[in-house]
């Protein structure tokens, strides 16, 4: 077949699409590793959208409330029987049709009503459970009728009301209808492209294409234009190079011919299996091209619906998926068009990505001579009882509330404790008087006296959440001379040393114990009027005894943080660094809008006052 470069693009400034909204419809962890997948479709009939998730759930929304910025997007999830990979609705708005691989589930669209929602209709289609759906589509003009296309060549019809399954084993990779109904198209992996007739019968083969320098090629997505005309993406089945969009002619008692437009949606690299999607707008001659490898969704236009181009557009009005938080890409697993009239802009693109990320955009279409051919949608609710604003959803996250106990910043708190909060007790340590402990010092915890040997003994910590309590030294530590008029003050290990007569924010933040958190009130602590424990002089001959403050039993000692709980704090900071960022730059943006508001202004009254002299010359010249 004669292969040929495509014409050049164009810039087409009437075509526009602006950025609705972005939401989230499910998370997950499954890659969604097979080539080709479809999980969302509308109804334009009832104004309903329908997403499938990898978790085997089937959800429902509003289209209205989907647009609409400030809606938190309530809506109905259903139980499918496998894990969904291609979802569709028939021509008349009335069908949903939705296959794992196993099983052809079809949903009535007024059924979402009820508060149960069952199949009307299930078929088991006898494929093993490793083999999955490259394509499915529903017939253009015959409302039962289906047909669906394996990856492993196998190629089944199906119509709903005699339950009538057919299926050849072929090598298709990829189908579509006729405008009308009467065949369909596959394209093959040989490049070949074969029409077959509903019951199967082959009618028509177009050769391949020598696209890529004899190498062998095979047929990635399909869209039948009209009679003789196909739009295929064709792929070099030796390797990941990227893929071609072209435009196949094949004139009646003519020689096919082929023109190469290349990858016109740019994609990048092989992170996962190429596909790709055309869905095509017959109302105005365009068609969508959309790659499971980029980001970027583009744009083939015809203006008489047989020569084609690249359309392009500028930055702004340029369908593009978003970033995801981690900054990472998001590529397309499902894509379909809306008409229906719930918004000033009608016409509406919706992309679902493989995070589950759903994009909206407005299709706006400035050519006054298009056709207009959106309807308002009919009446139809869904169960109040049964819808939820919660997403299918396997991802363990973390919870925010951990993130803080662990390396938050407030844990050392700057309060001090004020420099009068804390006295220095007279405490005789030869006698040990038994004098009544000031409540300030000791906190009311229960203290009790232990008698020990006169070897060198680790004093014990004081609780944190009390100011640090006195400690009686034994007989065997050395006196260390840093409080006068006492002689003999016992060493603290990595405690809160007791240098002066009143305690410093300073040091007592250096000498904080690993792991401890103090939680140390401002100003003067406020301690229950308790009872302090009596503490009985030891007798002589005997060794002094320690008196110990016990450790509340209640809090235990943070754990060392985890790697995912610093991942988790990590995002955290990322995305407060993200947010301030972003606040910014709208900042600067809101300066740089009123810097050009003033110039215009002030221009605005140059320009007055420059008409008003001009006037005013002409006045006295006259």
């Amino acid at each position: 077949m004669e292969v040929q470069f495509g014409p050049n693009s164009v810039d087409e400034p009437n075509l526009l699409y602006k950025l609705q909204r972005k939401l989230k419809v499910f998370n997950t962890l499954d890659i969604l590793p097979n080539r080709g997948y479809n999980l969302t479709t509308s109804s334009n009939k009832y104004g309903l959208v329908f997403v499938a998730s990898p978790l085997g759930t089937l959800s429902a929304y509003y289209l209205k409330q989907l647009v609409d910025k400030e809606s938190e997007c309530p809506h109905v999830i259903i139980k499918l029987q496998e894990k969904p990979t291609h979802i569709a609705i028939n021509c008349d708005q009335e069908l949903i049709g939705v296959t794992g691989g196993q099983f052809l589930c079809v949903y009535k669209v007024t059924d979402f009503q009820n508060q149960n929602v069952a199949a009307s209709a299930v078929l088991q289609l006898g494929t093993r459970s490793t083999t999955f759906v490259s394509s499915l589509q529903w017939n253009p003009c015959i409302t039962d009728s289906i047909a669906i296309a394996f990856f492993n060549g196998i190629l089944l019809t199906c119509q709903l009301n005699t339950s009538q399954v057919k299926k050849i084993q072929s090598k298709c990779r990829c189908l579509c209808w006729s405008p009308k109904g009467k065949q369909f198209v596959t394209g093959n992996s040989d490049g070949t492209l074969t029409q077959y007739k509903p019951d199967l019968t082959p009618a028509k083969t177009v050769s391949t294409p020598n696209l890529f320098e004899n190498a062998p090629v095979e047929a990635l997505a399909i869209y039948w234009i009209s009679t003789y005309q196909f739009a295929v993406v064709y792929k070099n089945a030796t390797d990941n190079s990227r893929p071609a969009v072209t435009i196949i002619n094949t004139p009646k008692g003519g020689q096919p011919s082929c023109l190469n437009y290349e990858d016109i949606c740019y994609s990048m690299g092989s992170n996962r299996p190429f596909y790709y999607y055309l869905l095509g707008l017959a109302q105005w001659n365009i068609i969508l091209a959309s790659s499971s490898n980029s980001m970027e969704i583009a744009t083939l236009g015809s203006t008489d619906g047989a020569n084609w181009m690249q359309w392009c557009q500028t930055d702004e009005a340029r369908p593009e998926l978003p970033l995801t938080d981690k900054k990472q890409e998001n590529y397309p697993v499902g894509i379909c068009i809306d008409t229906c009239a719930v918004h000033q802009l009608p016409w509406v693109l919706l992309v679902v990505s493989q995070t589950g990320l759903l994009t909206i955009f407005n299709i706006i279409n400035l050519n006054k001579q298009v056709a207009q051919v959106c309807t308002p949608p009919q009446q139809l609710a869904l169960p109040t009882q049964a819808m939820t604003t919660d997403i299918p959803d396997n991802v363990p996250t973390v919870l925010p509330q951990t993130v803080p106990q662990v390396v938050a910043p407030q844990a050392v708190a700057p309060q001090a404790v004020a420099p009068q909060a804390v006295a220095p007790q007279a405490v005789t340590p030869q006698a040990v008087a038994p004098q009544a402990v000031a409540p300030q010092a000791v906190a009311p915890q229960t203290v009790t006296p232990q008698a020990i040997a006169p070897q060198a003994v680790a004093p014990q910590y004081v609780a944190s959440q009390s100011v640090a309590p006195q400690v009686i030294p034994s007989a065997a530590q050395k006196p260390v001379a840093t409080m006068p008029p006492f002689q003999p003050t016992p060493q603290l290990s990595q405690g809160v040393p007791i240098s002066a007569p009143a305690f410093s924010a300073a040091s007592l933040t250096a000498a904080k114990p690993p792991n401890f958190q103090p939680l140390l009130p401002q100003g003067t602590p406020q301690v229950e009027q308790k009872q302090p424990p009596e503490i009985k002089p030891v007798p002589q001959g005997q060794p002094q005894a320690v008196v110990t403050v016990q450790k509340p039993s209640t809090p235990s000692e943070p754990a060392q943080p985890t790697p995912q709980m610093q991942e988790a704090y990590a995002a955290m900071k990322a995305e407060q660094e993200r947010i301030k960022a972003t606040k910014t730059n709208q900042e600067l943006k809101n300066m740089l809008i009123k810097e050009v508001n003033d110039f215009q202004m002030e221009l605005y009254k140059f320009m007055v006052k420059t008409k008003q002299t001009q006037a005013k010359v002409f006045h006295f010249g006259i």
